[in-house]
């Protein structure tokens, strides 16, 4: 916030006046989706994100939330999964969730600009580096 910056917010303070994107041609579809899990396997599924997040190789991304999707509006747990490539190599990648027998699998391949709209509607709003 520029106001609490402007009296002096320590030595760590900056302003971007300028970004530069470099946009990269995306030719091959891309594997994503989301997966819902029961609510009772949360410490699993976090152990797994975990194991991920590790193991990312600037080709995936994930995000966990929590949902209680319609008609049951029951909580339950929602891994929304991005690779940058293959639907094989996306759930090998992803094993350590799948694993988990997910109670739904709404992934698939798609083209790459889908993906922000799969982000969008799940509230994700970051690739990282994904798409290098």
């Amino acid at each position: 916030d520029l106001f609490w910056a402007a009296p002096g917010a320590g030595q760590a303070f900056g302003v971007a006046t300028n970004f530069v994107f470099q946009a990269y041609e995306q030719k091959n579809a891309v594997w994503g989706g989301m997966v819902i899990f029961p609510q009772t396997q949360l410490r699993e599924i976090f152990e797994a994100s975990n194991l991920l997040v590790d193991a990312c190789t600037g080709k995936s991304t994930h995000g966990i939330a929590f949902i209680a999707p319609p008609p049951e509006f029951q909580p339950c747990v929602a891994a929304v999964l991005f690779y940058n490539g293959s639907e094989e190599e996306g759930k090998k990648f992803y094993e350590p969730l799948y694993s988990l027998k997910p109670l739904a699998d709404m992934t698939t391949a798609m083209p790459y600009d889908k993906v922000n709209e799969m982000l969008v509607c799940t509230g994700l709003c970051s690739l990282d580096n994904a798409s290098k």
